[in-house]
């Protein structure tokens, strides 16, 4: 028998991104497949409470964000973008994962060194001159 793993439900609320279900990540043997959202209302008794099309979710792959979650204060859907925001020091503050702030970072350190490095060759045309 193989092992299944399988990752992150996140339902949220359509109208805001507010966190309506976290059905964690799922690792070991049994289940072969994801769920539906219809059998997912069927079983979670916090899906229940709500209007089947006033929710919405997204599903990760086992281990997604894994650190994000681990440090994060709080977590939502941007109903706009429909992706992950994470609030780490400040609740009401929610920021893209870190995993995309890092790679932005890495771009961003990439174009300044290409900068420095064309600046440097103008200034030794400029003193050779």
């Amino acid at each position: 028998m193989a092992i299944t793993q399988l990752g992150r439900r996140i339902y949220y609320l359509v109208s805001n991104g507010a966190l309506v279900l976290d059905t964690g990540e799922y690792l070991g043997y049994g289940i072969t497949k994801r769920t539906t959202k219809e059998e997912d209302f069927l079983f979670y008794p916090e899906l229940s409470k709500y209007v089947f099309n006033d929710v919405a979710h997204i599903d990760l792959s086992f281990g997604e964000f894994r650190e994000e979650f681990i440090t994060c204060l709080s977590f939502r859907v941007n109903p706009k973008t429909k992706k992950l925001e994470f609030a780490y020091q400040d609740s009401d503050v929610f920021e893209k994962p870190l995993v995309e702030q890092l790679k932005e970072l890495k771009s961003e350190r990439q174009q300044d060194q290409q900068r420095i490095k064309n600046l440097e060759l103008m200034l030794a045309k400029t003193k050779s001159i």
